[in-house]
């Protein structure tokens, strides 16, 4: 399952995804400074069927601004989102 949707993430971004197993989850990982912006874009994009918390926050991502200066990654924290350099 996890490899299907880094499949078909691939298909519109162009970028495939590191997956770490952890114990019984997978965690999936993309680099880039832009790519959670066009990772929402691509499941939410012709979306008819959504959970209201999840779209609120795909929006609010869509609507930030991020510098693409020494982010290692972009992570989703409590009420904002997070990055380390």
């Amino acid at each position: 399952m996890v490899s299907g949707f880094s499949n078909y993430l691939y298909e519109f971004i162009g970028k495939h995804a590191t997956v770490f197993p952890t114990k019984s989850v997978f965690t999936v990982f993309y680099g880039g400074g832009a790519l959670p912006q066009k990772i929402v874009s691509v499941l939410y994009k012709d979306a008819m069927i959504f959970l209201d918390r999840k779209r609120q926050r795909a929006q609010e991502l869509m609507e930030t601004s991020f510098h693409h200066t020494n982010i290692k990654y972009l992570t989703l924290q409590g009420n904002g989102y997070g990055y380390r350099r």
